[in-house]
């Protein structure tokens, strides 16, 4: 379907909002969110004894925090939720019932590897937006590419773990996006390009989306379920990153 200028005229008004705060819809899209962090680079991956324990900010606001940073300034993802259990230390075995609740069986088995049996609760109050303030590090959003058709989306953004999704309220549309940090070579100044895609049926509201890289069909499921060789050969998962809102925390 042909973008129009009422399509851009809703993505700049909607992304114009977005300053540092990012409200997750629910606890289990940010858990997820943070097990399949890319920010980990591939020299950590292959030093022996991975990385150190993983950990989850609750801030003493009543939420869990994630710094998203970029470049200049950084994205605040959070999800309002009181500490799920009275201990510094999650484990997959002591505490079962946490990952049951929040993973399903294939999810524990693929997204957490033997550096994960362990997850630390760190009890904060954060001030890191008020830092990049005081500095005036502030990141610019701007919307460069609109696709026409969800599968031009899906090629164009490649291999990415994940993409975001704002739910939009009533009759609003979804918009499902993803972020890249370009720099502006006519003013010398970095900026963050959002890449969107307008669902106006909201097919999209599970917390993955199926692909067949070689058929090229996908699907909005909920959880990663185990599946033949053959099928898990040609099937890949994509996190759906819900978002409730824009304000601040």
């Amino acid at each position: 379907m042909p973008v129009t200028e009422q399509d851009y005229e809703y993505l700049t008004k909607t992304f114009a909002k977005l300053k540092n705060y990012v409200e997750l819809r629910d606890f289990r899209t940010f858990l997820l969110f943070n097990l399949i962090d890319e920010s980990e680079t591939m020299i950590q991956k292959l030093m022996e004894g991975g990385r150190s324990l993983r950990t989850l900010l609750h801030d003493s606001k009543g939420a869990y925090l994630y710094e998203y940073a970029m470049t200049k300034g950084r994205l605040l993802f959070y999800v309002k939720a009181p500490l799920m259990e009275d201990t510094a230390v999650l484990d997959r075995e002591k505490h079962k019932e946490f990952f049951d609740e929040h993973l399903r069986k294939f999810e524990q088995k693929k997204l957490l590897t033997k550096q994960d049996d362990k997850i630390g609760l760190v009890k904060i109050t954060s001030k890191i937006i008020e830092a990049d303030e005081k500095y005036d590090i502030h990141p610019k959003f701007e919307v460069t590419r609109i696709y026409e058709d969800f599968l031009s989306f899906l090629l164009d953004i490649g291999k990415s773990r994940y993409v975001f999704v704002i739910d939009g309220k009533g009759d609003k549309p979804n918009i499902i996006f993803a972020i890249s940090i370009l720099l502006s070579n006519a003013l010398n100044q970095e900026y963050v390009a959002i890449q969107a895609y307008i669902d106006k049926e909201k097919k999209y509201s599970g917390h993955f989306l199926k692909v067949n890289s070689e058929e090229f069909t996908y699907e909005s499921v909920d959880e990663i379920k185990e599946a033949s060789h053959s099928e898990m050969y040609h099937t890949d998962y994509l996190l759906l990153v819900h978002i409730k809102s824009f304000k601040p925390l």
